[in-house]
């Protein structure tokens, strides 16, 4: 389960400086403008890539004001992609405070893509590295944040989180995961866990059956 659809590719040089475009594949940034907030003044994004055996990364991304250099983040690990793909990069709100954040693809996959996150700190016109996650799903309304991860055939094997942040810190608030039992073939163990008095507290663990094939 993604934030966005990985179908159709829409490859860019520069984003739009439209304060919610989202993110989008860009085959480099030189710059992508992107506005963080309504009113305020659109600010670039530059790409610092690194040509790999297997293709190109993208080891850092430099934050720019009016063509100076205010932050460089540093890209902890990312997927080589070859020559020629697209980077999937851009701004979305992850922390619901009016301002928008940063992410960029780091692997790729159908249902299982990761994304590294920047928070943007207004006060300090800087971005906090968040880590690299699954691609999360956003539920402004309710502000919240969801992952999901498939690890075998038919989704039996799987993990699934939420979020939220608690002023700086991004917390799990419930935690739904199902494994095999390695000793019995077609058992899986089924684990549901849930924020309580600061941590992950297990509040329901059952071994079930995979469901006979049709």
């Amino acid at each position: 389960m993604l934030a966005y659809p990985l179908t159709a590719v829409i490859v860019l040089q520069t984003l739009t400086a439209v304060p919610h475009a989202g993110p989008q594949y860009v085959e480099r940034c030189d710059p992508c403008t992107i506005v963080l907030h309504d009113g305020t003044p659109p600010v670039d994004f530059r790409f610092e890539l690194e040509t790999v055996p297997q293709g190109r990364v993208v080891k850092a991304i430099i934050f720019e004001r009016g063509g100076h250099t205010v932050q460089k983040l540093d890209v902890p690990s990312m997927t080589p992609l070859a020559q020629g793909e697209s980077f999937f990069f851009g701004a979305q709100e992850i922390n619901f405070d009016g301002w928008l954040d940063l992410l960029l693809m780091t692997e790729r996959g159908s249902t299982n893509a990761k994304a590294e996150y920047w928070v943007y700190d207004p006060a300090a016109d800087r971005f906090r590295d968040l880590g690299e996650f699954p691609m999360f799903r956003v539920d402004a309304v309710h502000k919240r944040l969801s992952t999901y991860v498939s690890n075998g055939p038919a989704g039996l094997d799987f993990e699934k989180r939420d979020y939220a942040f608690e002023g700086n810190d991004l917390i799990v608030l419930t935690e739904e995961t199902q494994k095999p039992v390695p000793s019995r073939r077609g058992w899986y163990v089924h684990t549901v866990r849930r924020h309580e008095d600061g941590k992950l507290t297990v509040v329901l663990r059952q071994t079930i059956k995979q469901p006979p094939i049709p």
